[in-house]
């Protein structure tokens, strides 16, 4: 037995010890072929960019050393190559070309109409957090835990009083617009509250063509503030801003919105509108009067007096003398054709087009049968809803809570996405449960509602129907098949059950002699149940006929205080059962240990954006040309509201002392408030 653990051990060293050497070799061969690809980039690279070059090949050179060989494997192709501005890829963020119109152009009848079709029926979906389908089954409090704590979080993103539906909403208009929403997302030390959301216009936000994953910490987006200087850009990290996209293409990386497909129909619409607008309210009266002599000023302002009293309804008589008789000239009027309702009523079928919903939805109704308007209907919501709310869905699981978080056995989902008619998805669930297909407890789970209690929710149609008859067989078999004549009973008495019926006549299904349970008098009192034995009242459960446990103890106690005292063993040892049963299919989440909050403060600490050596590179030699940075030549002193002004230094050069600090005073940008809480 020695000798094997021994041969055990010395077999167990020997295979590490191979593993040890194969890993020096592999890493010492990798290190080599990358520093000769090092010294190639370097020799192309011009001078200015050394430092930023060099310190991404030695993060790469480091994750080679640790194990981590994956992280230095990127994409040799180029993204974006014909893009205009990738001229300038190196280190400046792209802009959208984004038309300011439209945000004009979302505030009109018709385009305001389609956007809110789509963001309406978005943000009518209830939304909750769920395990994945690997862990579905799989019952853990501290997943429970999780899971109340990202929904509290979610149900108040911020401290500005926001809702989510205030935040899904600002992310919605800006994807149906610019094609793109964005929210930016902050770690806090607070366990119970992990994270912070708060919606940012994605018009205002630009892209670095140059970053790539082997590039974790150079910036992905910037934000233009509107300040001058380097205070004009706000830099994020990719996974510090969530940015989702619409219509994703390989040639910008930019998303495209439904508005923008829209914008010549939007603005031709619109100029038609405009047009037929004051031909309409410019109407003009349909005659003239002409006289081919002139006429004395006074003979017209009484014919012009007349004919507004006319028009006004107080006509009053008016006598002219001296002038002839007028010549009428019809004028013809405008006429339906020269408001081109035709012209119209197209441009807005191109703007449902491009919302992908149906004319009908934005208001043409040209009287369609019913049937064809329920298809244009569920077409609708599959071409035009479920797509944005299933990307939203999928970003919200991938980017906040599997990326931020951590939490890769939680994803968000919105309720009721598959179906939008409740009532075909109860026929179909009605036909499916007469075939035998489902049961009670699938359909309820497809509604998002909790199992029934018993074994009733799990029997499909034709087996609950073979267990009514045997059990009805078994009560006509107890009960001795006693007939019995309809009624309810006296209303005034204090049993625990009466049997439900609708009236007189004779006793109905069950039973032999023509009575029964249904059709009796019967009724249930504490010392009734106190003398059953716990199949039986397993039995009455099943049937409906008696409550769930825990409701019959209350009703029972509350009848007899005393009656528990009374029970046989073998009945308190079945109420204490199924108590037990009770409280292990309730999850009850885990309380938040100080581990956790002390991991919470360490991602909060991890999290804090640090300026890294590619944002001071960036800063130093200028993103947005000489003339701005010129300006402002030295870094912001950020605080926590970095907008409120401040002074400038630079860490690298201004490091002022406190002897200076005492015998100059420094005057800020901006003059304190009295009592202003933000200093």
């Amino acid at each position: 037995m020695l000798r094997q653990r021994l041969w055990a051990f010395i077999r167990g060293w020997r295979q590490e010890l191979r593993a040890r050497v194969s890993k020096y070799l592999v890493t010492r061969q990798v290190v080599k072929v990358l520093a000769l690809t090092h010294a190639a980039e370097l020799a192309v690279t011009p001078r200015n960019e050394w430092a930023l070059v060099r310190s991404r090949q030695i993060e790469e050179i480091r994750a080679v050393r640790d194990g981590q060989v994956f992280d230095i494997v990127d994409r040799r192709s180029w993204a974006y190559p014909y893009l205009p501005e990738a001229l300038h890829r190196l280190n400046q963020p792209v802009l959208k070309n984004t038309p300011y119109n439209l945000r004009r152009f979302s505030e009109t009848p018709i385009p305001r109409r389609a956007m809110n079709l789509v963001k309406n029926a978005v943000l009518s979906f209830r939304w909750q957090i769920k395990p994945t389908k690997e862990f579905q089954d799989d019952v853990d409090p501290e997943r429970e835990q999780r899971i109340r704590i990202l929904t509290e979080t979610l149900k108040r993103p911020n401290n500005t009083g926001e809702s989510f539906r205030d935040l899904l909403e600002q992310m919605l208009e800006d994807f149906l617009l610019n094609g793109a929403a964005c929210a930016e997302h902050r770690m806090t030390p607070f366990a119970p509250r992990p994270v912070k959301l708060w919606a940012v216009d994605s018009s205002t936000v630009r892209i670095f063509l140059d970053w790539t994953e082997s590039t974790p910490d150079r910036p992905r987006y910037a934000q233009m503030t509107g300040l001058k200087g380097e205070r004009g850009i706000v830099t994020f990290l990719s996974e510090e801003l969530m940015y989702i996209r619409d219509n994703i293409r390989t040639a910008t990386p930019f998303g495209l919105g439904r508005l923008e497909v829209c914008f010549n129909s939007v603005n031709s619409f619109l100029g038609v509108q405009d047009m037929s607008g004051r031909a309409g309210s410019d109407q003009v009266h349909k005659t003239w009067l002409w006289w081919e002599q002139t006429m004395n000023p006074a003979h017209i302002n009484i014919i012009r007096r007349h004919i507004m009293n006319e028009l006004e309804g107080q006509a009053k008589v008016s006598l002219v003398a001296g002038a002839k008789a007028p010549q009428v000239v019809d004028i013809t009027p405008v006429k339906p054709e020269d408001l081109l309702i035709d012209w119209q009523k197209f441009l807005i079928q191109i703007i449902a087009t491009g919302f992908d919903l149906s004319p009908q939805a934005l208001g043409l109704d040209d009287h369609p049968n019913r049937a064809t308007a329920q298809v244009m209907s569920d077409q609708d919501w599959r071409s035009a809803v479920v797509p944005v709310a299933t990307r939203f869905q999928e970003s919200f699981t991938n980017q906040l809570v599997h990326k931020v978080l951590g939490w890769k056995d939680l994803e968000f989902e919105f309720v009721g996405l598959e179906d939008p008619d409740m009532l075909t998805r109860t026929i179909i669930h009605q036909r499916w449960y007469a075939m035998g297909a489902i049961t009670p407890n699938e359909i309820r789970k497809s509604n998002n509602m909790t199992p029934l209690p018993g074994p009733w929710g799990k029997l499909t149609a034709p087996q609950m129907q073979m267990a009514i008859m045997l059990m009805q067989a078994k009560i006509a078999a107890t009960m001795g098949g006693g007939g019995g004549s309809g009624g309810m009973g006296s209303g005034a008495s204090t049993s625990l059950w009466k049997p439900p019926t609708s009236g007189g006549g004779a006793g109905s299904t069950v039973g032999a002699g023509g009575g029964g349970l249904q059709g009796s008098a019967m009724e249930f009192q504490a010392e009734d149940i106190a003398n059953m034995d716990p199949q039986e009242i397993q039995l009455y459960q099943e049937l409906g006929i008696l409550p769930d446990t825990m409701t019959l103890q209350q009703q029972m106690q509350q009848q007899n205080p005393n009656i528990f005292e009374e029970l046989s063993q073998e009945l308190q040892d079945f109420f204490e059962a199924q108590k037990q049963l009770r409280e292990a299919d309730e999850v009850e989440p885990a309380p938040i240990t100080q581990d956790e909050e002390d991991a919470q403060l360490q991602k909060f600490y991890e999290d804090q954006h640090q300026e890294t050596l590619a944002e001071k590179t960036i800063n130093r030699r200028g993103v947005f040309g000489p003339s701005v940075n010129e300006q402002v030549s030295k870094n912001p002193e950020r605080g926590k509201y970095p907008r409120s002004g401040g002074r400038f230094i630079d860490p690298n050069q201004d490091r002022v002392t406190d002897s200076v600090q005492r015998n100059k005073k420094i005057r800020p940008h901006y003059r304190p408030g009295k009592n202003n809480k933000y200093q």
